[in-house]
């Protein structure tokens, strides 16, 4: 059985691999179809990453997570999942999913967005609560899937990057997973787009592929394509 975690947004998909789902990527593309509202909008990926919602991995993995929201609104609503296009089939790190969030109108455009984030990674007490709870929630959806997650413990969320475009988070999570250490790295890129956020959020193990600052460069990127593109 492989590793399954239980930070802020879940690492499921590690689940699919567990299960002999077929993993490899059948998309091939840096470019995203994102319908919002009755509306279709191009979303690329950062760079060396491809939509690969309506393969076999997506599928299952889209399913796990649109599961977990309905427990967890952190989360937001999931619409697509991504993975390096050159996938080998027998790893599932580094992946990511694309998710929404309603209209705020407290948080409806970026600036008002960066500066409510900055405020809340202020209170540490909160913040230690949120990720907790957060947390919690996934362990008891996670424990369903026969996955027992235990000693949780969430570094502090550090904003790598942001703009008139996005605000891009960081977080190292640390747990035991069915009794073995586990080290997560999640990366979170939030653009406000239409009066609400959408989400991109990215996991991988520490140490195994993404470069933090590296990819935090490349997801500012896409997000100024994405404006550009609509």
């Amino acid at each position: 059985m492989r590793k399954l975690t239980a930070t802020l947004c879940l690492t499921i998909a590690v689940l699919l691999g567990s299960v002999g789902i077929d993993t490899k990527v059948l998309a091939d593309s840096s470019i995203g179809t994102l319908r919002i509202d009755n509306e279709v909008y191009s979303l690329p990926f950062p760079e060396g990453f491809c939509d690969v919602t309506e393969d076999l991995f997506g599928i299952q993995t889209l399913s796990a997570l649109k599961n977990l929201s309905s427990k967890n609104a952190a989360i937001g609503k999931p619409l697509l999942i991504f993975r390096l296009c050159d996938a080998d089939q027998d790893k599932t790190f580094p992946w990511g999913f694309v998710s929404t969030f309603p209209k705020n109108r407290l948080l409806n455009n970026q600036v008002s967005f960066n500066k409510f984030r900055r405020r809340f990674l202020m209170d540490k007490g909160f913040v230690k609560k949120f990720l907790k709870k957060s947390g919690d929630k996934n362990k008891n959806v996670l424990s369903d899937y026969g996955t027992d997650i235990k000693n949780m413990e969430f570094g502090k969320p550090k904003i790598f990057w942001e703009d008139n475009n996005v605000s891009i988070i960081v977080l190292v999570s640390k747990m035991e997973v069915n009794g073995s250490p586990y080290n997560e790295l999640s990366i979170y890129a939030s653009t406000v787009f239409k009066e609400r956020v959408i989400q991109i959020a990215t996991f991988d193990e520490v140490g195994n592929h993404l470069n933090g600052k590296a990819y935090t460069l490349d997801l500012a990127k896409a997000a100024a394509r994405f404006k550009k593109m609509n």
